[in-house]
């Protein structure tokens, strides 16, 4: 009898202790249902910001984020120079300048970073590039801690060809703290977002102010189509990578001593929008009319890896324009996978000011091609083009680099026929070879044949190249002589023995005197 009220009360503890756990479960059930919910909600919510932001809803938007204007050739383009030609691009410039971290104190601490950025200093133009803290996991941690900080940076002449003269490692004044390879609230990225929660930051730079001091460059985000859209960088934030001191500036207040302040993803992203939505987001995916994409849009996909290879499409370059700055360069191809371009962009680097000129050609693929076919013997790969002019024309300008990736020779193309190309061992030997074949002359050749009481002198020489032309119903001759830079002008009336004897190689005997053009002579006489 004792044992059946026992029984009863320990079923009944039972039966309160299955209800307590039934009640929680239920919480938890509750808890784990809001939570779910309420992901879900945020989730969504998301996704509508996100696709009430995409060019598909906003494309005339996008397509504005940028304004390109028309530029000049005669202005904005800059002339060939021999002197300050861009030779050592980034992947020259690494293969130098990694040889000399051996040069910098503590070297195992350390490893240089892989973006050479084209710098101006002082007027003068070189590829520079930080260091980083080496290492992976718990040994970068380790020797963070242990170098303490960063002594030194690497520099690399742009215009000079790839020797071991042309880069060193430079100490500085005092050694940087702060860097993106940094740790704790020495990390660029954490001590930046510290400082300004809020903001939202682009690729940051390394630059030098005029001193020589040391500066991380990072432009701000802001969107500016529907929620997270559009984003357009207004501002800039420069941190002084010894003190860590910040400040802020409005894109139109930017130092001068800075030269970037945009990617080329950002640039040519922007541009790339122009070109596809202008005519609106179903003309992009179907009709295609008006639709255009850069070179460095369609070229990144394609980068061979391998750089031993021919033709590296890095898909854009850097051209110092006539005002010092420094502009990345890129064509503008149609949407049809057309080896041609309409014409070229240039953007600041600084301002993002971009400017379009319309000139229809071969793309720069094309030109690396016919570099390349000239030296295929040697498997010499030319690097990118950057656009230059020579006489007023437009040309493909190109470094010849061996496997090595060391720049070994030069070449020139015609961006409007990219047949017309030559290459040589030195820039001034490449321009002449490039200005023989392109002889021209537009003046009135008969009034300089009326001309009286002209100087008459007599030269020899050896003919470098010639061409026939015909003008005002008379057949001339238009030739210049090696180690010369004139053009010479001879009627077909000074020698009927032209046509046959006046060729490439050939030695004459002029009498001649100077036009009114500036670099023409007129022949009067000529013998073989």
């Amino acid at each position: 009898m004792f044992a059946f009220p026992s029984v009863i009360i320990f079923n009944s503890n039972i039966s309160d202790d299955s209800a307590d756990n039934n009640k929680q479960l239920t919480n938890i059930q509750l808890i784990s249902g809001l939570t779910i919910n309420l992901t879900g909600i945020i989730a969504l919510i998301t996704i509508i910001c996100i696709l009430f932001s995409t060019p598909m809803l906003h494309a005339k938007s996008y397509s504005n984020l940028i304004t390109i204007s028309d530029g000049d050739e005669e202005v904005d383009i800059p002339d060939i120079e021999t002197d300050t030609m861009i030779i050592v691009d980034m992947k020259a410039a690494e293969k130098l300048g990694d040889r000399q971290l051996s040069n910098v104190q503590n070297p195992m601490y350390y490893e240089v970073d892989d973006e050479y950025n084209l710098m101006n200093i002082n007027g003068d133009f070189y590829r520079i590039s930080p260091l980083n803290y080496g290492g992976t996991f718990i040994s970068h941690i380790f020797k963070t801690i242990k170098a303490g900080s960063i002594p030194a940076y690497i520099q690399v002449d742009a215009t000079t060809a790839g020797n071991a003269k042309s880069a060193k490692a430079v100490n500085l004044a005092e050694p940087m703290v702060y860097s993106p390879s940094a740790i704790f609230n020495h990390k660029l990225e954490r001590y930046l977002h510290l400082i300004y929660p809020t903001y939202i930051f682009g690729k940051s730079f390394f630059e030098l102010d005029d001193d020589l001091n040391p500066y991380w460059i990072t432009p701000v985000k802001t969107p500016t189509i529907g929620i997270f859209g559009g984003s357009i960088e207004k501002s800039v934030v420069v941190v002084n990578a010894v003190t860590g001191e910040c400040t802020e500036f409005a894109n139109s207040d930017i130092p001068e001593w800075i030269d970037h302040v945009h990617s080329v993803d950002y640039l040519f992203n922007l541009v790339d929008y122009h070109y596809k939505y202008q005519n609106g987001f179903l003309n992009y995916h179907f009709s295609k009319t008006n639709v255009y994409n850069t070179s460095y849009s369609i070229r990144s996909t394609e980068k061979d890896e391998d750089e031993s290879a021919f033709t590296p499409f890095d898909g854009y370059n850097w051209v110092i324009g006539t005002d010092g700055n420094i502009y990345a360069y890129s064509g503008i191809t149609p949407d049809n996978e057309a080896e041609t371009n309409i014409g070229f962009v240039l953007i600041d680097s600084r301002t993002a000011d971009a400017k379009f000129f319309n000139a229809a050609g071969a793309d720069e693929s094309s030109a690396q091609h016919a570099a390349e076919g000239l030296v295929q013997d040697l498997r010499y790969s030319a690097n990118f083009p950057t656009i230059v002019k020579i006489n007023g024309e437009l040309v493909y300008f190109m470094s010849l680099k061996d496997k090595a990736g060391m720049v070994q020779r030069y070449a020139i193309c015609d961006v409007r026929n990219y047949s017309n190309v030559v290459e040589a061992s030195t820039i001034s030997e490449a321009i002449t070879k490039f200005t023989r074949g392109n002889i021209s002359y537009t003046a009135n050749i008969q009034s300089d044949f009326e001309q009286e009481s002209v100087k008459e002198f007599e030269l020899t020489g050896t003919v470098a190249q010639v061409k026939e032309a015909e003008q005002g119903g008379n057949t001339y001759y238009f030739f210049m002589l090696e180690n010369d830079e004139y053009v010479y002008v001879s009627s077909i009336q000074n020698s009927s023995l032209q046509p046959f004897k006046l060729t490439e190689g050939a030695s004459v005997t002029i009498n001649c005197y100077d036009s009114r053009e500036q670099g023409i002579r007129i022949v009067t006489n000529i013998k073989f």
